[in-house]
């Protein structure tokens, strides 16, 4: 049982590092976007 509990807290935690990275990836690659919008609007 403590190994079952121990893969379900690192799975989670996995989880959360996933989701979490993938907000930022989400934020950083919108910021680009809105950057070569606004670069490409200036040319």
């Amino acid at each position: 049982i403590g190994a079952k509990v121990d893969f379900k807290g690192a799975l989670i935690s996995h989880i959360f590092w996933f989701t979490n990275n993938l907000s930022s990836l989400c934020y950083w690659i919108g910021l680009n976007g809105y950057f070569s919008a606004v670069m490409a609007h200036i040319r």
